[in-house]
C-alpha cells in the first residue's frame, strides 16, 4: 500500500508528516486504538508482535479519512497472520481527538 497527499503547489506530504508520536503517544495511542482493533479483527497476532505491528505503523501510517472516521490500514503480518491480507480499522475521529 502506499498514500500520498499533495498540497496546492503540487508538492508532496508524507503521512509521517501528518502525524508525529512521541514516545508518551506510543501507549496511548494502543491504549486507543486496542477496542477497535479486538472488535473489528479476528485472530491478532499475540501482543508482543501485535505491539510491533502497531510500532510500525506509527513509524510508517498510512490512513485515509471518511466522513466520520479514520481508517488506518495495517500492511499483511502486521497485527494479524499474512494470509489475512491487508487490514483496515475504523476509529471515530471523537476518539482520535
Amino acid at each position: 500500500m502506499q498514500m500520498f497527499l499533495l498540497k496546492d503547489n503540487g508538492a508532496y506530504i508524507a503521512p509521517q508528516d501528518l502525524v508525529l508520536f512521541s514516545d508518551a503517544d506510543k501507549n496511548t495511542f494502543f491504549k486507543v486504538i486496542w477496542p477497535y482493533l479486538e472488535s473489528q479483527i479476528s485472530g491478532l497476532l499475540p501482543e508482543t508482535l501485535l505491539l510491533d505491528g502497531v510500532e510500525n505503523f506509527m513509524t510508517h501510517p498510512i490512513f485515509a479519512f471518511d466522513k466520520k472516521d479514520i481508517i488506518l490500514f495495517f500492511e499483511a503480518g502486521n497485527i494479524a497472520p499474512h494470509e489475512k491480507g491487508n487490514i483496515a480499522v475504523r476509529i471515530p475521529y471523537e476518539v482520535m481527538k
